[in-house]
């Protein structure tokens, strides 16, 4: 394996990281589980530039989260990047209860 760097601001990842992890244990609650948390090297080539257009060819690192939860809907997806969206009712998101 080969020494990786990742430039970003380590806070950001850190805040993203905590928010998916949150709503994906929120989105399991009631039913369980699994959440997944990956890192994974890539070697993008020229071919590959479709999928991701705004990224040169060479080596990456993908940092990847999924979780078996209930999902979203389309309209929802469309938002997730919208500043303070939320989905959860007002009061709601800080507690771990069930109520």
């Amino acid at each position: 394996m080969r020494s990786d760097s990742v430039l970003s601001n380590p806070t950001h990842l850190h805040q993203i990281l905590m928010n998916l992890c949150t709503n994906a244990a929120h989105a399991m609650r009631e039913r369980g589980g699994v959440l997944e948390v990956s890192l994974k090297e890539l070697d993008l080539t020229s071919g590959d530039m479709s999928l991701y257009p705004d990224l040169k060819p060479g080596p990456y690192l993908k940092l990847s989260v999924s979780d078996t939860g209930h999902g979203m809907e389309r309209s929802t997806l469309e938002r997730i990047f919208d500043p303070y969206f939320t989905t959860k009712a007002r009061g709601r998101g800080r507690e771990w209860d069930s109520r």
